[in-house]
């Protein structure tokens, strides 16, 4: 019994030469068996979304629903123009910077930002979030990071980030994930920027 598309279905047989699978609907009982998560967006795809936020339009056609929505996202996030770094003290009294970078380039400068000794709460493929309320803080921070040092997020288990992890030296396993889950490109791109600090909480 498997849960796809919200439905349940029954699998009535399973052609493996051809990776295909015979279901049919029944009612209720299936059960979701994916346990993965999903992976960082890239850089160029959270530009192209930093763009039409700031005002760029998209090269596609949007649904009226769509078109509301994007017009939310542009009110809300006004301080994107695509060029400057915004740290934004915002309505929920934490600093955010919108990075616009991606996950690799954002989860590198968060763990860079705890060793600087600020408090990071969460990253994303679009931001970080810190338990602060002083953006002039987190903007020196970064003033004073130096691009070249800057590590990738290694995960705390490196043991089983890995396939044949068992198979390797524990230098080769963090020689490996450490070109895979690096983007030293992105993380100088922001680091580049010219900070521009936002005040919306009151």
């Amino acid at each position: 019994m498997l849960l796809l598309g919200g439905k349940s279905w029954r699998v009535r047989n399973i052609d493996w030469p051809r990776r295909r699978v015979d279901v049919v609907p029944v009612q209720g009982g299936g059960r979701s068996r994916w346990l993965g998560g999903g992976r960082n967006l890239t850089a160029r795809v959270c530009h192209a979304a930093e763009w039409v936020v700031a005002g760029s339009n998209p090269a596609c056609t949007l649904s009226q629903r769509s078109t509301a929505r994007l017009a939310e996202i542009r009110e809300r996030l006004a301080f994107v123009n695509g060029r400057s770094l915004p740290i934004v003290f915002d309505e929920d009294r934490r600093v955010r910077v919108w990075c616009f970078a991606g996950g690799l380039a954002t989860a590198a400068l968060a763990r860079s930002l705890r060793e600087a000794g600020v408090a990071v709460a969460s990253h994303d493929d679009f931001s970080i979030s810190v338990r602060d309320s002083d953006c002039a803080h987190v903007a020196e921070a970064l003033k004073h990071m130096d691009a070249a040092a800057i590590q990738p997020n290694l995960p705390d288990d490196i043991a089983s980030a890995l396939k044949f992890s068992l198979c390797l030296p524990d230098q080769v396993i963090r020689a490996v994930l450490s070109l895979r889950l690096t983007d030293p490109a992105s993380v100088n791109e922001v680091l580049s920027r010219t900070t521009k600090i936002v005040h919306l909480a009151t």
